[in-house]
């Protein structure tokens, strides 16, 4: 083989547990060429990945299809010999659909399926979405994997202090997001440990209520690139985050994990994939959990009890048995 594409333009986390097919692809045809098309901003941390030959980069937040015509007609000077579409979605169907390919990939449900060479079944199974993606491979190679995936360049150094605790608390999603209330009972729990907080700009005053009044408590949610938080992560004793995106990076690092799932469920396929990690769940899980396959903007029962199940004495319970296990 020449040349191979794959396609993920959706969110982090998405990129994140993409990466496994992209190593995948290189350890069985380390001569070709392997091209990866993600959306700005994620390039950044994608470029850094020694198994990554070319990085195409979509902006979605301006001038979006005039960007995507432009990507295809960039797209179509290579003569792919397999392109592998991991979305299920409009943009990136017609996109594959288009390319110079001797062979396209990709799910059942994308709309444009149906001129793709190899189609294959998406569903919440329980399966993970690793292994979902590494179905798509089929024939090509082995989909048997094994982490860690993510690569972080060692000139990406922070000075932090030693033997520290990563938070990620925040969330896009209010009903994948811990209470600010219950996470200021952990990290008090925790005090015998630094607490690094991490999230984007708009997160960071979450994550100042959590810390206010705590000396070991460290808010870098906005200070920190990419690259940056991953080199957090890296070095870290512990994550601790929501179904979201950190939850996936610390599983790329195979750094310890607690994940905590509100109104979703690990059997859609999200969960930590880190040798030691924790999957905490409202205990008892009220009857409307859970209210959607992604997170909602507020709860549509107004009680949240999904979050407030989880008692904060389990999230700390948790992270001392894995603290002690390190």
């Amino acid at each position: 083989m020449k040349h191979i594409l794959v396609i993920q333009t959706a969110f982090l986390g998405d990129v994140i547990l993409a990466l496994p097919v992209l190593k995948q692809l290189k350890r069985y045809f380390p001569e070709a060429s392997l091209h990866f098309l993600v959306r700005s901003p994620y390039h950044t941390l994608v470029e850094a990945q020694s198994y990554i030959d070319k990085v195409w980069v979509w902006d979605k937040q301006r001038r979006k299809y005039r960007n995507l015509f432009r990507l295809l007609f960039q797209l179509r000077s290579y003569s792919f010999d397999v392109v592998i579409n991991l979305q299920r979605f409009f943009s990136t169907g017609l996109l594959t659909c288009f390319l110079r390919a001797k062979e396209r990939r990709g799910f059942r449900k994308n709309p444009f399926s149906w001129c793709f060479d190899k189609r294959f079944v998406h569903c919440f199974d329980g399966r993970h979405e690793v292994e979902r993606n590494l179905a798509l491979l089929q024939g090509l190679c082995s989909t048997s994997f094994k982490g860690p995936w993510l690569e972080v360049p060692q000139e990406v150094a922070l000075s932090v202090e030693s033997s520290y605790i990563v938070v990620a608390p925040a969330s896009v999603w209010f009903t994948k997001q811990y209470p600010w209330q219950l996470w200021r009972q952990v990290v008090g729990a925790l005090k015998d440990y630094p607490i690094y907080l991490i999230g984007a700009s708009k997160e960071r005053a979450f994550c100042e209520q959590i810390a206010k009044g705590f000396a070991h408590v460290h808010v870098l949610a906005g200070h920190l690139t990419l690259l940056q938080s991953a080199a957090l992560i890296k070095d870290a004793l512990l994550v601790i985050a929501n179904d979201s995106a950190p939850t996936h990076l610390a599983s790329a690092l195979n750094v310890p994990t607690i994940t905590l799932f509100c109104s979703t469920l690990p059997s859609f396929g999200f969960y930590p994939l880190a040798d030691s990690h924790v999957i905490l769940e409202p205990e008892p899980s009220p009857d409307c959990r859970p209210c959607g396959v992604h997170g909602r903007r507020n709860c549509p029962m107004k009680h949240f009890q999904c979050a407030y199940n989880i008692v904060p004495e389990r999230v700390v319970e948790a992270a001392r048995h894995l603290l002690r296990r390190d």
